[in-house]
């Protein structure tokens, strides 16, 4: 399950938790801008687009699947736990 967290008051960023880690990601998708406040999540680390189902793997710095493209995802623990 992924909690959205409205710790920063960014326009461009949200926080997120998956599988106990707190992210920093980009609040919107680089490939058609879709608001990523609303999503799926994945074996807690797949964090899915909604409009057009890209994956971003949250445990690799939120770069997408088989695309050259990222959510830009940091840990905010900076553990990984």
């Amino acid at each position: 399950m992924l909690k959205i967290y409205e710790i920063t008051k960014s326009k461009r960023k949200n926080n997120c938790e998956a599988g106990g880690v707190l992210y920093s990601i980009d609040k919107f998708c680089p490939h058609q801008g879709s608001d990523l406040t609303t999503h799926q999540l994945e074996d807690e680390r797949f964090l899915i687009c909604p409009k057009h189902r890209w994956t971003f793997d949250l445990e690799n710095e939120g770069k997408a699947v088989g695309v050259d493209a990222t959510i830009n995802a940091v840990d905010l623990d900076g553990d990984g736990s």
